[in-house]
C-alpha cells in the first residue's frame, strides 16, 4: 500500500477536481470517484492510505461507503465532508469510524492537516498490528514448540513416554471395538551402557538416532514407535489377525539392528533384546501389556539377549 495514494469522492465534479489538484500539489497519488459504490471498487483494488469522501451521494452515500470500507479494514483512514452541517450526521460518521468531519466549504489548509493527522495514526495503527501480528506468530511458534516437546523425543525425533502411553490406550480401545489383537513389542539396545563409557555420550546417542532410524524402517505404517529413555523402545503393533504377526517384526528387528553401525569413525556392533505382549491374550488393557511385555523383555536378556520372547 502506498502511504501517499488518496481516494477522493463526490458527486461533484468541479469539487472532485479541485480536491485531486491540491493533493497532486502536494506529492500525493490521487484517484477520484463520483459515488460510494464506485470508490468501494476502488479502496478494494487499490487500498489508499486516505480517502476523503463526500457524505450525501447518489447509489451509494459515504456513510455506506464508510461501513463498508471500514468492514473491510478497520483502519481504513476516513475524512468525510459535507454541506449539512446537522449534528446527527456528524456523529453518525464518527461512530462509524471516519477520522474527521469537515464542513463544506472546506479550509484547504485544514484539510491538509487533517489528512496528515489521518495518515500518522493510520502508520501507527498498521505499525501497532504489525507488532501484534508478530507477536501472535511468535507465540504460536512457542505453543507448537512447547507441545511437540511435550509429546516428541527431542533426540530421536519418536514419540515419548507420555504420547507412547496415550498412543497405547487409544490402539487398545480401537482393537476391543474392532476384535483384533493389539502387539506391544518393548526392546533396549543390549549391553548400550558399555557403548557409553567406551565411545562416550555423544556417540550413544548418536547410536541411539541410527536405532530409531532402523525401527523406522522395520515398523509397518501403521505401527507407532517411542523412546521410553534412555536405550529403551516400544513399537505398537495394531491390526494384527495372529500374534505371530509381531514375531515377524521382531524378527526384521533383531537382523536390522545387527547390522554394523558407523559411529565415531569406527564400525560398531549392537543386539537388542524384544519383549512382545498381545492383547486381549496377555492382558485386557495398557497397564497389563506394559507390564506384561516388560516382563517378556526380560525374559529375552535372559536367555541370551539378542533374541525375542512372548
Amino acid at each position: 500500500m502506498d502511504q501517499r495514494r488518496v481516494l477522493i469522492v463526490d458527486d461533484d465534479r468541479q469539487v472532485r477536481e479541485l480536491l485531486r489538484d491540491t493533493f497532486l500539489a502536494e506529492g500525493y497519488q490521487c484517484q477520484v470517484a463520483k459515488n460510494g459504490a464506485e470508490a468501494l471498487d476502488l479502496f478494494r483494488a487499490s487500498r489508499p492510505a486516505l480517502t476523503i469522501s463526500d457524505v450525501k451521494m447518489p447509489v451509494m452515500d459515504g456513510i455506506e461507503f464508510l461501513k463498508a470500507a471500514r468492514a473491510d479494514d478497520p483502519s481504513a483512514a476516513v475524512i468525510m465532508l459535507t454541506a449539512m452541517g446537522d449534528v446527527h450526521t456528524g456523529v453518525e460518521c464518527m461512530r462509524e469510524g471516519a477520522f474527521d468531519f469537515l464542513l463544506k466549504p472546506v479550509e484547504i489548509g485544514h484539510l491538509l492537516a487533517t489528512a496528515e493527522k489521518a495518515l500518522e495514526q493510520r502508520a501507527l495503527l498498521l505499525f501497532d498490528r504489525q507488532q501484534q501480528e508478530e507477536l501472535e506468530r511468535r507465540a504460536a511458534e512457542v505453543a507448537r514448540d512447547l507441545s511437540y516437546a511435550s509429546q516428541y523425543d527431542a533426540l530421536t525425533g519418536l514419540a515419548n513416554r507420555a504420547l507412547f502411553r496415550d498412543r497405547l490406550s487409544r490402539a487398545q480401545l480401537r482393537a476391543a471395538r474392532s476384535a483384533q489383537r493389539l502387539g506391544l513389542m518393548l526392546l533396549d539396545v543390549d549391553r548400550f551402557k558399555g557403548i557409553n563409557e567406551t565411545l562416550g555420550h555423544d556417540a550413544g546417542d548418536f547410536l541411539l538416532t541410527q536405532v530409531a532410524e532402523r525401527l523406522r524402517e522395520c515398523a509397518r505404517e501403521v505401527d507407532s514407535i517411542a523412546r521410553l529413555g534412555g536405550d529403551e523402545f516400544a513399537i505398537i503393533l495394531e491390526g494384527l489377525t495372529r500374534g505371530e504377526a509381531a514375531a515377524i517384526v521382531a524378527e526384521r528387528i533383531l537382523a536390522s539392528v545387527a547390522r554394523p553401525f558407523k559411529v565415531a569413525g569406527r564400525e560398531v556392533f549392537v543386539t537388542t533384546s524384544v519383549g512382545i505382549a498381545i492383547y486381549p491374550d496377555d492382558g485386557e488393557d495398557a497397564n497389563a501389556l506394559v507390564k506384561n511385555a516388560d516382563a517378556a523383555l526380560y525374559g529375552a536378556k535372559g536367555e541370551g539377549r539378542n533374541t525375542y520372547r512372548f
